[in-house]
């Protein structure tokens, strides 16, 4: 006779209780600062609290949204002739970003690739850097979707920018993965 995995779940949950001492706080909602939403078999995950935290912390909870985190046209150096910024500032606000990627995929590589300048950091970078969290405001509420799917094909997307970097002529490359129709593994690396 075999069992269904309700009943698996529930032997295994008694058998918990027994050897430690332990509650069932219910289904999960926050965790390290994301929000996770469980609803019919379908998980979402995203920070909009967080980032609304960064608005206020870095005094741009006003500010325009903008419809991408970076200009594509927009080349980064180590020496520009920008005046240099405050860079425990700047250091404060790309980690901040860092800690964003984990359920916006979508500012990888421009986050990526101003953590370059964290020892050097100019108007321009911080510039950039704003840009973001205009994308951010623009974008509040989005996240990272998993839900159950009939199709189980696995594709890949790769770019690189070819010796984007003005101080060493090396690449950016970026890919992401999908199961699905969900992205569930990126990187951006120079």
């Amino acid at each position: 006779m075999t069992r269904n995995s309700k009943e698996l779940i529930e032997e295994f949950k008694g058998g918990m209780k027994e050897a430690i001492e332990m509650t069932d706080l219910g289904k999960m909602s926050f965790f390290l600062g994301i929000q996770v939403q469980q609803d019919r078999g379908q998980v979402f995950v995203s920070q909009e609290k967080y980032e609304k935290e960064i608005l206020r912390n870095f005094k741009m909870e006003e500010c325009k949204p903008s419809t991408t985190p970076m200009n594509q046209k927009e080349k980064f150096s180590n020496e520009d002739e920008a005046e240099k910024v405050d860079k425990k500032l700047y250091r404060s606000l790309i980690e901040c970003l860092m800690y964003l990627i984990a359920t916006m995929p979508d500012i990888t590589y421009a986050v990526s690739l101003l953590s370059r300048y964290m020892h050097c950091a100019s108007e321009i970078h911080f510039k950039a850097a704003k840009r973001i969290l205009r994308y951010t405001k623009g974008t509040i509420g989005y996240g990272v979707k998993f839900q159950p799917v009939k199709d189980f094909s696995l594709y890949g997307y790769s770019d690189s920018d070819w010796a984007g970097s003005n101080d060493d002529m090396k690449n950016t490359s970026g890919y992401c993965f999908t199961f699905g129709s969900r992205v569930f593994s990126w990187r951006s690396k120079k």
